[in-house]
């Protein structure tokens, strides 16, 4: 084994003190989310400063009509002759709860209709999924970004005119701007080649601008400690189990080193909009630091069929890192981003197969339904993967023979969260 390897398989000597602390906090900070959603749910409403949902929002149209204004949304010596608030469809927004706002105006006389978007928190999932959600702090992480980031890249982000979230409850209101002619592209839907060049190019320019975190917007951005993700690659159990956890570390090593940026963290073709020529990231709730490659191989590896990706994703490599030397980053050659996309591919398996507490995989309330219809193409191309993932690579970076790499690999996606979850749910959607 090199000396490189050896120093990114060891794992640091991490105090046993300090994951005891950690696993009691992580415990303590879930119970107390998941009581806080509990108690807001079936008890008492915890009081916010914004609509907590669509209903509430019905009930606030002058509030609403006041942020709009204030944000230069609309006129404000328009007339507002009437307020509709339509909810998403099931399938429309993955988790969270979603709607179009239209206001019907007067302005100078002359009728026209503005239009918006209201995002809240989900309401889809078990009381633990809310509570997952919670603790994640994914509400204010997204309100983070449109407060901090949204016009730095103004064509490739909805316009925010309003976004606040509550942090000890997970409740966030987010109004945007209304892209009523993009296309939008589920997980089984079919999209040309152009669109996934369009999307990787615009991937680019946001890693790019953001290059070696020096401006100042990227500061709030919270970190993730290395004791988090080392309490995580515990909760590895059975066979494989410790090369899992060898490998969550490696991966997560490199990861974090080398050049940085910021990341949307969850950049599937779900995530995009596509009008005018704008390909627009939406839903920034896993925003963080880490090497671009993140995003490269998490949208290659969960937009692209088996097939498609042995031809498609080489291109969109290559498309991605000539948009990103255009853009005025340099000394990082397309070998240095085929190599990150590699360990990439695995840390993004080790996430999926890992027991993370997360709640996209889980069912319960009639959860089961929409996991299988929504979720199930990212099983089939994670599974797809796995089939075909460079092991003989993976074991002369880890010094792990090919063969043990393969079986654990298998051993752990066969009894992982994402495996789990699915079986429970054919059987639950088999049994109505």
């Amino acid at each position: 084994m090199s000396r490189l390897a050896a120093a990114l398989t060891t794992p640091p000597p991490a105090s046993r003190v300090a994951l005891a602390v950690l696993t009691v906090l992580i415990w303590i900070g879930l119970a107390a989310a998941w009581l806080t959603t509990l108690l807001d749910r079936h008890v008492r409403r915890v009081k916010l400063p914004f609509p907590r949902n669509l209903e509430e929002l019905r009930d606030r149209q002058d509030w609403c009509i006041a942020r709009l204004r204030a944000a230069g949304a609309i006129p404000a010596g328009a007339a507002v002759r009437a307020f509709r608030a339509t909810p998403f469809a099931a399938g429309e927004a993955f988790r969270s709860h979603m709607a179009r706002i239209d206001l019907e105006l007067s302005v100078d006389g002359t009728d026209r209709v503005f239009s918006c978007l209201a995002k809240f928190a989900p309401i889809v999932g078990t009381l633990r999924d809310h509570a997952v959600y919670v603790l994640q702090d994914n509400a204010s992480k997204e309100c983070g970004f449109y407060l901090h980031h949204a016009a730095e890249i103004a064509d490739a982000a909805p316009r925010p005119f309003f976004a606040q979230a509550h942090k000890a409850s997970g409740h966030l209101c987010v109004l945007l701007e209304h892209l009523a002619a993009a296309d939008h592209y589920g997980e089984h839907d079919d999209f040309d080649d152009e669109i996934a060049l369009l999307a990787i190019r615009q991937m680019a320019r946001w890693h790019a601008l953001h290059w070696g975190l020096q401006r100042a917007s990227a500061q709030w951005v919270p970190a993730i400690p290395p004791v988090v993700i080392d309490y995580f690659a515990r909760q590895f159990r059975g066979e494989g189990a410790g090369i899992m956890r060898r490998l969550m570390a490696m991966c997560w090593r490199q990861a974090v080193s080398g050049p940085q940026t910021l990341v949307h963290g969850d950049a599937r073709i779900g995530n995009w909009l596509f009008a005018d020529g704008r390909a627009v990231m939406i839903d920034w709730q896993a925003i963080r630091s880490n090497r671009a490659a993140w995003d490269v191989a998490y949208f290659i590896m969960l937009s692209l069929g088996a097939e498609r990706r042995k031809v498609l994703g080489p291109m969109l490599q290559a498309a991605y890192h000539e948009e990103l030397v255009a853009h005025g980053v340099s000394g990082y050659s397309l070998a240095d981003l085929e190599e990150d996309c590699r360990y990439a591919e695995f840390l993004i398996f080790l996430f999926l197969s890992a027991p993370m507490l997360s709640g996209e995989a889980s069912v319960g309330e009639g959860h089961e339904e929409r996991l299988l219809r929504e979720g199930l193409p990212w099983k089939l191309r994670v599974e797809a993967w796995l089939a075909e993932a460079d092991y003989e690579w993976l074991a002369s970076r880890s010094g792990i023979a090919a063969g043990a790499l393969r079986e654990a690999f298998l051993s752990q996606w066969q009894r992982g969260h994402w495996n789990q979850g699915f079986t429970t749910a054919q059987a639950m959607a088999r049994s109505r």
